[in-house]
């Protein structure tokens, strides 16, 4: 165990019920706490009956890669210590808790922060998505105001998970960002685990290049697509279905929240009618068929190797398709699972695989998709290599397949490497206390 990290907090539930200032609180547990009936038991003991606590363990900062490197120590208020650096964490369920939560930072959390003996942390690291210009508003409109400007906002970090943050922030924003590899790292230190024997899920295995049959593969594409209401997994999903391919290959289409009669404006045009046979068609799953929650991310772990023995090619709908980046558990099954894969996400996606030491599979698949900003042009480059990939004899792409097979080891052999080593926001808070 490394260093310690000193987490304060303040019991102040009153009428927000919002302990340590988190916004990530879960409604239903809220709504058991406020349907109880009169006890003589305080809020506090309340909250710990329903398994909650007043501090930071209901949200995505105390992670397994946070924990095996520091000891938490929760230290209320009352109870600091001259000499001791603190944490004080606020896990952002939605950008609007930025608005709730400044207001509500205790007056002592503030001189704290202003003595440099303690750092605000927004925890987003689980989200890709951050609308700028909401922050920008944000931080005009209620950073800079009269009340708030005396305090020190280089003393406030937020972890994101957009990886292209520093290309659409100002030079005037106080506040630090600091990037979050938030699933992919959790990802491969859970793989880590398993191939170590520390930890084990049902029916999974971590394979191995040897284990792949060439021959069993016959079908095109694997293609698991969840919160098919998003825009770029309609329009892929109206691919699917303009080529009638739903069968011939493995694919997944869970409508979630759908949307009926809407048509995403990036769809190309000859893809429109087939986007509107969607709103009739009933959902098809692959790797959800036994859980309950289907949109969460059980799926991280579900084996489904057979799957990947008889397909060619992952088609990986990422969680994003505008300018952010953010890698999600989605990327990681086929690197997982040595499986090849087109990305259908946001532009540079592939630049960034490539940054973190990870190989593609050009020339054969052409990746001139990823350099496109403009995200109708965008999808219909990625909808051209799909074309050219379903048309090739199966011979070719077993000869292919073959020959990249050192590509999907070393790809895995890299994420495992990320599993096994400090992750970005370990480091990121090992820096903050040097």
């Amino acid at each position: 165990m490394g260093r310690i990290l000193n987490l304060i907090y303040k019991d102040w539930y009153k009428d927000t019920h919002l302990p340590n200032g988190l916004t990530r609180f879960e409604v239903s547990k809220i709504n058991e706490l406020s349907s109880k009936t009169k006890t003589d038991k305080s809020e506090v003991d309340m909250l710990i009956d329903l398994g909650l606590r007043p501090n930071c363990k209901i949200g995505p900062f105390l992670s397994t890669d946070l924990l095996k490197e520091f000891e938490i120590n929760f230290v209320r208020l009352e109870d600091i210590k001259d000499g001791e650096i603190y944490l004080y964490v606020i896990e952002l369920l939605h950008q609007t808790g930025l608005y709730r939560s400044l207001p509500q930072i205790p007056d002592e959390i503030i001189d704290l922060v202003n003595q440099d003996r303690c750092f605000v942390i927004y925890d987003y690291e689980h989200e890709g998505q951050f609308d700028y210009d909401f922050f920008k508003q944000w931080y005009q409109h209620c950073v800079k105001q009269e009340g708030y400007s005396h305090i020190k906002y280089n003393n406030f970090y937020v972890l994101t998970g957009d990886l292209n943050y520093d290309k659409q922030l100002g030079d005037d924003v106080e506040i630090n960002f600091v990037p979050s590899l938030h699933f992919v790292e959790l990802c491969g230190a859970e793989a880590v685990d398993m191939v170590e024997g520390v930890s084990s899920k049902p029916n999974f295995k971590v394979r191995s290049v040897d284990e792949i049959d060439v021959s069993k593969k016959t079908k095109h594409f694997l293609s698991y697509n969840r919160n098919c209401q998003k825009d770029h997994r309609k329009s892929l999903g109206a691919y699917f279905e303009h080529n009638n391919l739903w069968k011939s290959n493995h694919i997944s289409f869970l409508k979630g929240s759908w949307t009926n009669d809407t048509i995403p404006e990036m769809l190309p045009d000859d893809y429109l009618e087939s986007c509107k046979s969607l709103d009739k068609m009933d959902i098809v799953e692959l790797d959800t068929k036994h859980l309950k929650d289907k949109f969460g991310f059980g799926t991280s772990f579900t084996d489904m190797w057979e799957f990947y023995q008889e397909t060619f090619l992952s088609v990986v709908s990422e969680t994003l398709f505008d300018e952010s980046i953010f890698l999600s558990e989605k990327i990681c099954k086929p690197i997982l699972s040595l499986h090849p894969f087109i990305i259908i996400s946001s532009p540079r996606m592939i630049q960034k695989l490539h940054q973190l030491g990870f190989k593609t599979f050009e020339p054969f698949i052409s990746e001139k998709y990823d350099d496109v900003i403009n995200q109708k042009e965008r999808l219909e480059l990625v909808f051209k290599e799909l074309d050219k990939f379903r048309n090739k004899p199966i011979e070719e792409l077993q000869d292919w397949f073959e020959s990249i097979k050192p590509t999907l080891k070393h790809n895995q052999e890299v994420l495992l490497k990320m599993g096994k080593e400090k992750s970005s926001k370990v480091k990121f808070l090992e820096k903050l206390y040097d």
